[in-house]
């Protein structure tokens, strides 16, 4: 039983796409299905240069780069928590969507690391409560692996043009100019 559910939980942390758009709106769909939420945001940690760059803004706007220190309140409260945040009562303005009256936040974690930010938002005051904290906290750890696999992928992707150019390279440029 205990292989059965940790096989179970190895094949839902495997991401459905190593596509970065199809990943995001895989995340879409699953928190759409979790919770009747219509205000969603995901927002992509940029390591080392301290930069939240939003992947998707559903029935929101935010700014297209922020550092930590302008990302709007109940986003920042989360960088620094261990599960969801939940904010029942979410005064206006301290979410990703102005009219959000209540939300809760998660801090996603892969490989150690934070990738980014998960707000889950409604127009109505107490919509959401402690168990959709702990739905939230169940899915994050899978939404953070879905979220970063494929920007993961990309990069290996890119490795290996990058390694022949830098093998190539020193051939091309020690070489003597032939004319003709």
């Amino acid at each position: 039983n205990d292989l059965l559910t940790l096989l179970n939980s190895m094949a839902r942390s495997l991401p459905t796409s190593l596509n970065v758009r199809e990943a995001v709106e895989g995340v879409k769909r699953q928190v759409a299905q979790t919770f009747d939420a219509p205000i969603i945001a995901l927002i992509e940690y940029v390591e080392g240069q301290d930069e939240w760059v939003p992947k998707l803004t559903d029935n929101c706007v935010v700014r297209p780069s922020m550092t930590s220190g302008e990302l709007p309140r109940a986003l920042a409260q989360a960088t620094s928590t261990t599960t969801p945040l939940l904010q029942p009562r979410l005064e206006p303005g301290h979410g990703v969507a102005e009219e959000a009256r209540s939300g809760v936040y998660a801090r996603l974690v892969a490989r150690g690391k934070t990738v980014g930010l998960l707000a889950i938002e409604h127009t109505e005051p107490g919509r959401f409560g402690e168990r959709d904290q702990r739905l939230l906290a169940g899915l994050a750890d899978v939404v953070a692996l879905t979220f970063d696999n494929p920007r993961w992928f990309g990069r290996l992707r890119s490795l290996g043009p990058e390694r022949d150019r830098a093998r190539i390279a020193p051939d091309i440029t020690d070489r003597p100019v032939q004319r003709v």
